[in-house]
């Protein structure tokens, strides 16, 4: 596709380019003259000149890359780019430049190398990362070769040709073919003839000689392609900027192009209406009319879009056009989209040069979807190639139809293909059986007549794409992670080729693996406790799962319940633990709980913490409330065991009123026990007064302290000793656990 078709600003093709010398020399300064004014076939020769008098010259070498990319010719591009590049003085958008030629002419494994360096160069890069994407795929577009049969006009010249759009039994397309007048017009971009629009009678592959399609919307300069309305009395064409036989230019010297609208009265087409969003200082060009003519797409590099080109779509309100609206970043780049094609299910088919794939401008193809999720799908090989493929246009049955693509000249002029769809689209949603969630990197095994075909992971929607071949049996097994497989199948011979066919998947959530394991060990030495009861109770259902410890201490229980709460203990002859809870309401996914129990026998002391005392005080504090509360509990779950609830007092005061203060202190603790429901029989208060220091705050002796109140509070605590098991009960070797 020549690059005449997307035009660009002067400062968006002057990118890599610094200023290097303090004077240029002649050829070079007639370069870029005539590279300013966009004559960038008369600008080649200034600048090889230039090269060929002075090989080091950086400005006239970038140039002339640039001057052989936007004439497309990508041969000559990617020499002077591959010269370019290694100058300092050139930017990293020549990287870029350079990796596309390179993909142009499909030499892919240097391509991936440049790409890489020039997102090294530019840290984090959307268009980079597509690329490279793009290029670890390569082998992804060519597995479905035999979708389409693609086969070259006759009509072609030796000239561009391209757009092609069916009407009135034939073809219309744009052709820069040499007019049959006086003057033979050319285009300084490129150096060749304008395009005009010409109609060749036929159908299928086979079509008559072509002719002007109608001088009536003919000018001087480029007209086409076109777009036409169902009906057929309602056209559409690109061409340069002219109002009323007069060239318009932009800001910065360039001729833009606009849409201009036609009317068929009769047998002529009248009007020449101006789009109403064209502007001089913007494209808009190559418009497609929806199925039912409500909407227009058209490209566009107006302000506050994505890339050079973005995709636009306006709705039709009575006689006039509502505001345009971008298409959005999913399906824009931050390259050139354009050559919007709409089928009769509301799919787009469009041409990109800023997505990777083969190279040049691929095609590419977004059907509709019910979910409002936009997928965007590379046709591959055959249709796309490592040149420019573009300017889709297919029949309402989706069966055939027409594209361009420079491949066989290799960059050089655009040629007409026409293709035959062998196989069907088909979209393929995996998803969550019970919530309906799209599961991305979900994986597809694609098995055609039982032979394993292909591996695919889904989309971050859940999605991918493929073509099927009438005649097969397909079988997709789905997978994921924390999910069921399970499979679909379809029968190609039952499936009509007419239309994209939709597949879903739904998988079932794996059951969630929870486990509890942990070690039981004593409180005193931390050393493992074998051969101890562990008890995992369920506190929604009432059921008990029952484990012992082996010799290192260790326990474990698996396949415990989801969405219970659960209480963990562990006891031996003697000794108990302290219960744990567990909870396993709303996991979804699987779990492993850790829980080391700390196990005490008789003669262990074991602290109470938070259960402190105000200085001189004897009463229980209300943040001591919570922690008695949980004694309660653990001895109403051992009912046998028989404690002493020690009390300590800190140094202050007499010994023997510190000894009085500790009992009142045990005392208070004990009777709330009481309270609460624990046998009196099972409880023995004692004070102990100062006589168990915890620190060196003493204050008889020797040494005294001068510790804080918070140091001293250290010693203001309340513990517990377990003095036997009473065997009476029964309950010695055995648990309870209160629900």
């Amino acid at each position: 596709m020549n690059k005449h078709v997307f035009p660009k600003s002067v400062s968006i093709l002057l990118i890599c380019l610094s200023p290097l010398f303090c004077f240029s020399q002649s050829h070079l300064q007639k370069g870029n003259k005539l590279f300013t004014s966009l004559a960038y076939s008369d600008a080649i020769s200034e600048y090889e000149k230039a090269v060929k008098q002075n090989p080091s010259d950086a400005e006239a070498v970038v140039q002339l890359a640039h001057c052989y990319r936007l004439v497309n010719n990508s041969m000559e591009a990617e020499k002077w780019y591959a010269k370019a590049v290694t100058f300092n003085e050139a930017k990293p958008e020549c990287m870029l430049y350079y990796t596309q030629a390179l993909m142009s002419n499909g030499n892919y494994k240097e391509a991936e190398k440049w790409i890489q360096k020039y997102k090294e160069s530019k840290g984090s890069n959307e268009e980079a990362d597509k690329i490279i994407l793009s290029l670890k795929n390569l082998n992804s577009l060519y597995l479905d070769s035999a979708n389409y049969a693609i086969e070259k006009l006759s009509i072609n010249s030796n000239h561009s040709d391209f757009g092609p759009v069916v009407y009135d039994n034939g073809l219309v397309f744009a052709s820069a073919r040499n007019r049959i007048e006086m003057v033979q017009r050319t285009h300084q971009w490129t150096g060749r003839p304008f395009y005009s629009i010409y109609y060749a009678k036929g159908a299928d592959r086979i079509f008559k000689e072509p002719k002007i399609f109608t001088h009536s919307i003919m000018t001087k300069y480029n007209d086409g392609p076109v777009c036409f309305n169902k009906t057929g009395d309602e056209l559409f064409v690109t061409r340069n900027n002219i109002e009323n036989g007069k060239v318009k230019e932009s800001e910065n010297g360039i001729v833009k192009l606009k849409i201009f609208e036609y009317k068929k009265s009769g047998n002529k087409w009248v009007g020449g209406v101006p789009f109403p969003y064209n502007s001089d200082q913007y494209n808009c060009a190559y418009p497609c009319l929806s199925p039912d003519a409500n909407k227009i797409y058209f490209s566009s590099d107006m302000p506050g879009g994505y890339g050079l080109l973005d995709l636009y779509v306006c709705e039709r309100k009575g006689d006039s056009w509502g505001q345009p609206v971008n298409l959005g970043p999913t399906i824009n780049t931050s390259g050139s989209d354009g050559f919007p094609f709409l089928d009769n299910e509301g799919g787009i088919y469009f041409a990109s040069n800023g997505r990777g794939g083969l190279g040049g401008y691929d095609i590419f193809f977004s059907p509709k979807s019910g979910s409002g999720t936009v997928e965007v799908i590379n046709l591959g090989f055959p249709v796309n190639s490592s040149y420019d493929d573009f300017g889709w246009f297919q029949n309402e049955s989706a069966t055939s139809g027409y594209f361009a693509s420079n491949r066989e000249d290799k960059n050089d002029n655009d040629d007409i293909y026409s293709f035959r769809k062998i196989s069907v689209l088909l979209n393929v949603l995996v998803y969550d059986s019970k919530t309906n969630s799209p599961l991305p990197n979900a994986k597809v095994n694609v098995v055609e007549a039982g032979i394993l075909k292909r591996t695919v992971s889904t989309s971050d929607k859940g999605t991918f794409n493929m073509f099927l071949n009438p005649g097969k049996e397909y079988k997709f097994i789905a997978s994921n992670e924390k999910y069921t497989t399970d499979s679909a199948e379809i029968l190609m011979n039952t499936v009509s080729t007419e239309a994209v066919k939709s597949l879903t998947i739904a998988l079932n959530r794996s059951p969630v693996k929870i486990n509890v394991n942990g070690k039981v060990f004593l409180n005193s030495d931390s050393s493992g406790v074998p051969l101890a009861d562990v008890v995992l109770v369920n506190l929604t259902t009432g059921e008990e799962q029952k484990a012992t410890s082996i010799e290192n201490g260790a326990y474990h229980f698996d396949q415990v319940a989801v969405n219970c709460r659960f209480k963990l203990v562990a006891k031996k002859n003697n000794c108990v633990s302290s219960e744990r809870e567990i909870s396993t309401i709303d996991l979804t996914d699987d779990k492993n709980f850790t829980e080391d129990l700390a196990m005490n026998c008789v003669n262990d002391v074991v602290k109470l913490e938070n259960i402190y005392y105000d200085f001189d005080k004897y009463y229980i504090r209300k943040d001591a409330l919570p922690v008695l509360d949980k004694m309660v509990v653990f001895l109403k779950s051992n009912p046998g065991m028989n404690i002493e609830l020690r009390s300590h007092t800190d140094c202050r005061g007499t010994q023997n009123y510190n000894m009085v203060l500790s009992q009142k202190r045990a005392r208070s603790a004990v009777d709330y026990l009481i309270r609460n429901g624990i046998p009196s029989k099972h409880l023995t208060a004692k004070g102990y007064g100062e006589t168990m220091l915890l620190n060196q705050c003493a204050c008889e002796g020797k040494i005294k302290s001068s510790c804080s109140d918070e140091e001293n509070q250290v010693n203001r605590r309340t513990e517990f000793k377990i003095l036997n098991f009473d065997t009476a009960t029964g309950k010695d070797k055995g648990l309870q656990v209160v629900k």
